[in-house]
């Protein structure tokens, strides 16, 4: 996300030409970001089998996320002892709530209806939402080619939405239209991210967000009132793979592996690469969750629904390394968001 000098936030002014950049580090990054990619996608599965067990609701496992996460980071944040004027703290606590906290309640809210898959490519979007808003808000004109790009990403959610046996109708409407919203609720994370302190290493600055998140949470969902009795439950791990495991060694896993390593290995992976190669190799994310939740969760689909994910996917990838062509030019990048769902 670049909104201006002064805004420049996230992993910081990362460059977008790479000649000085070693082959070997290069490599490095793309495998860091790839691996960061297959974590979030793992922690989507996980989310679904928690979901389908009945044992926690996504609320609350948004809310476990959340504070989890913030008692990990918090060593970071200690250490580095933020000091941040009303400002600073007024943007850290819009990106707690609105930048992590409600899209991932949103996001949970809609695979816990509809296959993860088709929730992801619905979400993947986002960077579309923000191009329309560059050009109605900012009056940024992109080349045709990224517009045109757009219009073969919106045909492919289409087919990826109806093309299931049965059509659209096939597929619960409320999780269809919360994943619509998980994907406006993420190019919104895009943009608060944007705005965040630019003096703030990004482990700190998603800390900080995790602690805002913190105060949110606990007035919808205390963490006194949270499910801890459920932990022990039994949670099967989906029709194709046998046996169990405890509902808190999961919610460990989501926190742990699908929040705090996968951001580590994203902000270090990242500048080696530079944002536009960071924003399509983390295209790799619904691929991944889509192979996962058929060989987990037996979630097919059928072969226009598959045929709409590439097309949707390869839509946003071309608009996006289109966007990231000219290192001049001002733009938002997925790679800046703090957190994927």
């Amino acid at each position: 996300m670049r909104d201006g000098e002064d805004d420049a936030v996230g992993l910081g002014r990362v460059g977008l030409g790479h000649g000085s950049i070693a082959p070997e580090s290069r490599r490095i990054g793309y495998l860091l970001v790839l691996t960061a990619s297959m974590f979030w996608a793992t922690s989507g599965l996980l989310s679904r089998l928690v979901f389908d067990s009945g044992v926690i609701e996504p609320r609350a496992l948004a809310a476990m996320r959340v504070y989890g996460a913030a008692i990990l980071l918090a060593p970071w944040v200690i250490r580095a002892r933020p000091r941040l004027d009303r400002r600073g703290w007024i943007k850290v606590a819009a990106f707690g709530v609105f930048g992590v906290s409600v899209p991932q309640w949103v996001y949970f809210e809609s695979i816990a209806r509809i296959p993860v898959p088709i929730a992801l490519v619905i979400v993947y979007t986002a960077p579309v939402l923000v191009t329309v808003f560059e050009r109605v808000v900012h009056r940024r004109i992109l080349p045709l080619a990224v517009y045109s790009a757009i219009g073969v990403a919106v045909v492919g959610v289409i087919f990826a939405v109806a093309g299931g046996t049965g059509g659209a109708g096939a597929l619960p409407i409320v999780g269809v239209l919360l994943a619509v919203i998980t994907a406006f609720a993420y190019a919104g994370q895009i943009m608060v991210a944007a705005i965040q302190p630019p003096e703030l290493h990004p482990l700190v600055r998603t800390g900080l967000g995790m602690m805002a998140g913190c105060v949110f949470w606990t007035v919808l969902s205390p963490f006194w009132r949270l499910p801890f009795s459920s932990f022990g439950t039994a949670v099967d791990l989906g029709p194709r793979v046998p046996g169990s495991l405890p509902a808190g060694a999961l919610l460990a896993a989501i926190v742990v592996f699908g929040t705090v390593i996968p951001y580590t290995l994203l902000v270090s992976g990242a500048p080696r690469i530079g944002l536009g190669a960071s924003s399509v190799t983390g295209m790799i994310e619904p691929v991944a969750a889509s192979i996962l939740a058929w060989v987990a969760l037996n979630q097919r689909l059928a072969i226009m629904q598959v045929m709409g994910v590439a097309i949707a996917l390869g839509g946003v990838t071309v608009a996006e390394l289109l966007r990231n062509r000219n290192p001049k030019d001002e733009h938002f990048g997925l790679v800046d968001a703090a957190m994927p769902p």
